[in-house]
C-alpha cells in the first residue's frame, strides 16, 4: 500500500483540500457515485479495519466506489464533527450510528484521505470501536486472503502511540526516541513556524519540544484503530495572553511493528496554529 509520502504529489491548497473533502461527503450522503468517481484516481485504495463485511484494501476505482456504497446503504448517519486538513489531504471526524433489527452501530470514524493533485489516491478509516463494527457489518471479508497481511496487533499500534503521548505529555525524550525509527517523518499543514516535514529524531523531538514551550495540553477523545496503523483524535488547546488556540487534531501513526516510522497531524483549523505558532515566542 502506497505511503502519505509517495502519494504527496503537487499537493494542493488548503482551500482546495477543503472543497475535496465536502464534495467527498456530499457525494457518500446523496449516493452521488458519478460525483465521487470524478474525484478519485483510477487506482484509489480505502483501507478499513476490522473482520467484516467491509474490512480490508479496496483497490481500484470500481472496488472504492462498491465499498462506499456498501457503506451508505448501510445507513450510517455521517454525523460530521470537524474536517481536518494535513499536509497532503484531509480527514473527516465523523460518528457514525445507524440501527438494524438485530444490531446497533454507533463508533467515531476519522475518515482520512491522501490526495495525488486535486484526487483521493488513498483512503484509511480509523474506528474507535471494532467489535461493535465487527458484529454490525458481520458477513465475509471480500478478500478474506487479506486477513493473511502482516500487521502489527492493536496492542503494539497503542502502545507505540501511547507511548509517544506519554513522552510529550512528560517530557521523556528518550522515553520518544526508543518508538521511533531514525528516518521518521512528521507532517503538520499550514505555513506557521511548526508546519511542513519534520525529518528524523532529532527533528521529530525538537518539535515535539517546541509545542510544549507554546503551552500546548492535549487532551485525548479517541484511540482510533485502522488497518494497519493506528490514529489518536485529540482536542489541542493553549492560551497566550488574549489569543487562543482551540484545534481537534487526528495524528495518524505509522508503523512497522512496535516502532513508529511516521505521523501526520490533521488539524481542523490551520489559520488557528499560523496565528498561534509565530517567532519569537519560544527559544
Amino acid at each position: 500500500m502506497n505511503t502519505d509520502k509517495d502519494l504527496a504529489i503537487n499537493i494542493v491548497s488548503d482551500d482546495e483540500k477543503q472543497s475535496i473533502a465536502n464534495q467527498f461527503l456530499l457525494a457518500l450522503r446523496n449516493k452521488n457515485w458519478d460525483s465521487l468517481a470524478s474525484i478519485i484516481t483510477p487506482d484509489a485504495t480505502w483501507a478499513l479495519p476490522g473482520e467484516n463485511l467491509l474490512s480490508g484494501i479496496a483497490i481500484g476505482g470500481e472496488e472504492f466506489i462498491k465499498r462506499a456504497k456498501t457503506l451508505v446503504n448501510s445507513g450510517v448517519s455521517l454525523q460530521l464533527k470537524n474536517i481536518q486538513l494535513s499536509y497532503s489531504g484531509f480527514a473527516l471526524s465523523v460518528h457514525n450510528q445507524t440501527a438494524k433489527s438485530d444490531a446497533e452501530l454507533d463508533v467515531h470514524v476519522a475518515i482520512v484521505a491522501t490526495l495525488r493533485g486535486d484526487k483521493i489516491a488513498a483512503i484509511r478509516s480509523y474506528v474507535s470501536d471494532l467489535p461493535n463494527m465487527n458484529g454490525f457489518f458481520d458477513g465475509k471479508l471480500l478478500h478474506e486472503e487479506q486477513l493473511e497481511m502482516e500487521r502489527p496487533s492493536f496492542e503494539q499500534k497503542w502502545a507505540a502511540a501511547n507511548t509517544f503521548l506519554t513522552a510529550m505529555k512528560t517530557n521523556n525524550w528518550e522515553l520518544m526516541q526508543s518508538v521511533m525509527i531514525p528516518d521518521i517523518e512528521w507532517t503538520l499543514p499550514g505555513k506557521s513556524l511548526l508546519s511542513g516535514p519534520a525529518i528524523g529524531v532529532d527533528a521529530i523531538i525538537k518539535r515535539a519540544q517546541s509545542l510544549k514551550k507554546f503551552g500546548v495540553m492535549f487532551e485525548l477523545l479517541h484511540i482510533l484503530n485502522g488497518w494497519d496503523s493506528v490514529a489518536l483524535s485529540l482536542h489541542n488547546t493553549g492560551k497566550r495572553g488574549e489569543l487562543i488556540l482551540d484545534e481537534y487534531v487526528t495524528i495518524v501513526f505509522q508503523l512497522n511493528g512496535d516502532k513508529i516510522t511516521g505521523l501526520t497531524t490533521h488539524l481542523s483549523d490551520v489559520p488557528g496554529i499560523e496565528r498561534f505558532f509565530v517567532p519569537g515566542i519560544i527559544d
